[in-house]
């Protein structure tokens, strides 16, 4: 919604509509709040959450948030944090929905200025979750420089 640090809490809002052909699923709509925010020096702060919703067949619906917290190790390049991922997911065909959480450790490393590559995995909390879930994100900034801005963050960060 603007440059970083003008809005407390840095606000991002993201929608988007996914289309299928029908045969392997159903069209989906999914709508994000973005938060992230600098708690102190070296230490980073962001929570996603997201309401996705089917349009036709199960007609599922999840909700979700993400957070994490992280340090920067060292300044620009290593930061290690924790992270965490909870779900609702409600489909009309069910009498139960699923709630899931997850938590466990994270780390980011940047080789470049423009560049990162994040490491997460979260074990799983409830009966429903998965035992261990992992991500490994690399990504890379085409885009303006980042003079100013420390690129350690949550993964789960608006970029």
């Amino acid at each position: 919604l603007a440059d970083w640090g003008v809005i407390p809490l840095n606000p991002t809002l993201y929608a988007e509509y996914k289309a299928t052909d029908g045969a392997y699923g159903s069209d989906v709509w999914e709508a994000k709040l973005l938060l992230g925010n600098d708690l102190a020096p070296r230490l980073h702060w962001a929570l996603n959450a997201a309401y996705e919703r089917e349009c036709s067949r199960g007609l599922e619906t999840e909700i979700s948030v993400s957070q994490g917290l992280s340090y920067s190790v060292v300044d620009q390049k290593l930061s290690a944090g924790v992270e965490m991922q909870y779900k609702h997911q409600d489909s009309s065909g069910h009498s139960t929905p699923e709630n899931l959480f997850q938590i466990g450790p994270s780390i980011q490393y940047n080789p470049t200025r423009n560049a990162w590559i994040n490491l997460v995995v979260l074990g799983g909390c409830t009966g429903a979750s998965p035992a261990v879930e992992s991500f490994i994100v690399v990504g890379y900034n085409f885009g303006r420089g980042t003079a100013g801005r420390t690129l350690s963050r949550p993964i789960s960060a608006p970029r």
